[in-house]
C-alpha cells in the first residue's frame, strides 16, 4: 500500500494540462481548467482577518466537485504504466467452473497489477525484480507529475499473511524493510493494517487490537453523550447517527465475533436506558417510531 503525501497538493500544472491534452480534451477546456485551478490569489481567513494574496502555483483544491476526477486523471499514466508494463505480472484470480460451465468455454480474469480508490493505490509484486520495476515507474511519475510517495507510511504485506520462508519472499522483505525503509505487516506483527478504512488483520490478536479500540472509542462516546441531558428519542437517534454509523461501513466486509456484537449491544442499552425506569423490553428498541417505539437499528440486523 503507497502513501502518496499530500496528493492532491503536489499536482503540476503543467503535468496536468499534457495528460489532459493527452487524453484528448480540448485545448480551451484544458485552458480554463488551468486558470482555475493555477496562478490565482487565495486569501486565509484566521480568526477573522485574511491574509495577504497567496498565489496559488500548484495543487488541487480539496473539496471542489471537479478535483476529484482531475486527480484520477493525473494518476492515470502511472497506474497505466503498471498495467501495460510485462514485467509485472500481477496476482491472478482462481477461475472456478460451475458444473453446468464445464463444456463452455471462458477466458481467464486478466491479473491483478494494481487498485487504486483516489490516492490509495495498492500494487502487487511477486519478486525483488517486480518490485525494483515498481519503484521505477514510480520514479519516473513522480518526477514528471511532481508527486512524492511517503516510503514511511507505506506498508507492504504477504497476501497469505504468514511469515515469507520462500527465496523470492525473503528478498522482498529484505528490499523493502531496508533499501525502501517501508513497514512490513504479517500475522507476527502487533496491531492492525487500515485499507479504504477497512482493517486488515491476519492473526487473532491483531484482531482484538482493532476491537478493543473498536469498544474504547464507542464507550468514550456514550460517555460524552450519557453526561449529558438527552431525550430517550434523542439517545435512540444519536446511537443511530453518530454511534452505530462508525460500524456499518466495518461490518459489511469484517466479522466480529458474537462476544464483540453482544458487548456493543450492551453498551447502546446502557447508554438508551441510562435514567430510565422501569427500563423498556422485547423490541421496545427496535420497532419503528410510528408504533411508538424506539426505532433503533439492530446490529445483527
Amino acid at each position: 500500500m503507497l502513501d502518496n503525501a499530500k496528493a492532491y497538493d503536489q499536482v503540476h500544472p503543467k503535468y496536468l494540462s499534457q495528460v489532459l491534452l493527452k487524453f484528448g480534451f480540448p485545448e480551451a477546456f484544458v485552458t480554463c481548467i488551468t486558470n482555475l485551478f493555477f496562478h490565482n490569489s487565495i486569501y486565509v481567513n484566521v480568526n477573522g482577518f485574511l491574509t495577504g494574496a497567496i498565489s496559488q502555483q500548484r495543487g488541487i483544491r480539496q473539496g471542489d466537485s471537479i478535483s476529484p476526477v482531475l486527480f484520477n486523471l493525473a494518476i492515470e499514466p502511472f497506474l497505466l504504466s503498471i498495467v501495460n508494463n510485462m514485467n509485472l505480472t500481477g496476482y491472478s484470480l482462481q477461475h472456478v467452473k460451475l458444473p453446468h460451465q464445464i463444456r463452455n468455454p471462458w477466458i481467464s480474469p486478466a491479473p491483478i497489477k494494481v487498485l487504486a480508490y483516489a490516492d490509495d493505490v495498492l500494487s502487487f509484486v511477486k519478486s525483488q525484480a517486480e518490485l525494483v520495476e515498481l519503484q521505477e515507474r514510480l520514479r519516473v511519475y513522480n518526477r514528471a507529475s511532481n508527486a512524492k510517495i511517503n516510503y514511511s507510511k507505506s506498508v507492504a504485506f504477504p497476501l497469505h499473511g504468514s511469515a515469507m520462508k520462500s527465496t523470492d519472499g525473503q528478498q522482498i522483505k529484505q528490499y523493502v524493510t531496508t533499501q525502501l525503509q517501508m513497514k512490513w505487516y504479517d500475522s507476527h506483527s502487533t496491531g492492525y493494517i487500515k485499507y479504504l478504512g477497512y482493517p486488515l488483520w491476519f492473526a487473532n490478536h491483531q484482531r482484538d487490537v482493532f476491537v478493543s479500540e473498536l469498544i474504547g472509542n464507542i464507550n468514550a462516546m456514550t460517555d460524552i453523550i450519557g453526561s449529558r441531558h438527552v431525550s430517550l428519542y434523542g439517545k435512540a437517534n444519536i446511537a443511530n447517527t453518530l454511534i452505530l454509523s462508525k460500524l456499518w461501513h466495518v461490518i459489511r466486509v469484517v466479522s466480529l465475533p458474537q462476544e464483540v456484537l453482544k458487548k456493543l449491544r450492551s453498551m447502546i442499552y446502557q447508554l438508551v436506558m441510562s435514567g430510565l425506569f422501569p427500563p423498556l423490553k422485547g423490541n421496545s428498541f427496535f420497532l419503528p417510531r410510528d408504533q411508538g417505539r424506539l426505532g433503533l437499528i439492530g446490529i445483527g440486523a
